[in-house]
């Protein structure tokens, strides 16, 4: 037996089906997925201009959709430090609908606006996102009033519970493995 050469190992490794969304494909139920992003510290970048020049240093964002059963990433996208959570939740979503079907979408706070309520009641995904602690009832989306009335009636721990919000913890987990 003797052992492999790089061009053999390459060649075999390239000819490889490494699409990491196939099984998730195979399901036709609906899924709940949780939103959220991270920033990473990308070393050597500028750090004699930041010395120099006091200019603050960047990072690259991360934006991950989980499914919260499985905890399988469904879907991923790469961003600059600058990008808005709410502004990489069109890709995300959209490629999620690629890889599964999307029923409920849990964010945090980053994704209450009206854009993200509005992007998820035209794609008929219900939004489980946690309102501002200021948030009043006159203003936004219907969903997000309607949020907001209940966590007001019931509180935020009980809110949480009905809406399935805990389930969140699911994207935090996929960020703690990688």
């Amino acid at each position: 037996m003797s052992t492999g050469d790089y061009s053999g190992l390459r060649k075999r490794i390239l000819s490889l089906d490494t699409d990491p969304y196939r099984s998730l494909r195979e399901t036709t139920k609906p899924v709940s997925i949780a939103v959220d992003s991270t920033g990473i510290k990308v070393e050597k970048a500028g750090g004699w201009i930041e010395r120099r020049h006091g200019k603050k240093k960047r990072y690259v964002k991360l934006h991950f959709a989980v499914n919260t059963v499985t905890h399988e990433v469904v879907a991923m996208e790469i961003s600059t430090d600058d990008m808005h959570d709410v502004k990489a939740l069109p890709g995300l979503v959209e490629e999620a609908e690629e890889n599964v079907r999307v029923a409920k979408l849990i964010g945090d706070g980053a994704y209450d606006s009206g854009e993200a309520y509005d992007l998820l009641e035209a794609k008929g995904v219900e939004p489980v996102i946690k309102p501002r602690r200021n948030s009043g009832l006159g203003a936004g989306p219907p969903a997000r009033r309607r949020a907001v009335a209940l966590i007001r009636e019931l509180g935020y721990d009980a809110w949480a519970r009905v809406t399935g919000y805990g389930r969140r913890w699911a994207v935090e987990a996929v960020y703690s493995t990688f």
